[in-house]
């Protein structure tokens, strides 16, 4: 199973590895060769995939809905749990503070979501939807999900659980390293 994955993987650089540089004339660069030969080939690999995913998105996102990258991801956070602090948000997507504080300033000035102070503690702001938030973000989701489902496509059914497992404990790593 190891060899599908490699496969894909080296199809995955060795079709990037063809598109042009982005300085005509220049020497093309094999990406597939970046991403066996640098010192730290797996962060590469998902840095490089995060970057060519998520960017298009970015994009599409700005000008459909004149959202931008921290506003759609609080939105993200908040359909999954209402009731959120900014601070849940940076401790679950692993932005900035001060990226995160700007979309909530943000969100609320468009009116897509609701400051209101902690019960148990008046320092706390909970962060919820509003109709015009959740509105949005049924738009936003199924574009996700169909990003998701093509960027999947090419690993087995049988594998997505596996591949899961092994994202799920580089995410465990990374907040242990943090």
């Amino acid at each position: 199973m190891r060899q599908n994955a490699v496969g894909a993987t080296r199809a995955a650089c060795a079709m990037l590895a063809a598109l042009p540089t982005a300085l005509p004339g220049k020497r093309r660069v094999n990406l597939f060769d970046i991403c066996d030969r640098t010192v730290m080939p797996i962060a590469y690999r998902l840095g490089f995939i995060m970057n060519v995913y998520r960017e298009p998105i970015i994009r599409q996102f700005e000008a459909e809905f004149g959202l931008i990258r921290p506003e759609w991801t609080i939105l993200l956070c908040l359909a999954e749990q209402d009731g959120l602090t900014a601070r849940d948000i940076c401790d679950m997507t692993g932005l900035l503070r001060n990226a995160i504080s700007r979309g909530v300033a943000l969100l609320e000035k468009k009116g897509l979501i609701t400051r209101q102070s902690d019960r148990a503690d008046g320092r706390l702001m909970r962060l919820s939807m509003t109709d015009d938030g959740q509105a949005i973000f049924a738009r936003i989701e199924p574009i996700l999900q169909a990003r998701e489902a093509a960027l999947l496509s090419v690993i087995p059914e049988a594998e997505r659980e596996r591949f899961r497992g092994y994202l799920d404990l580089l995410c465990r790593q990374v907040q242990e390293m943090a």
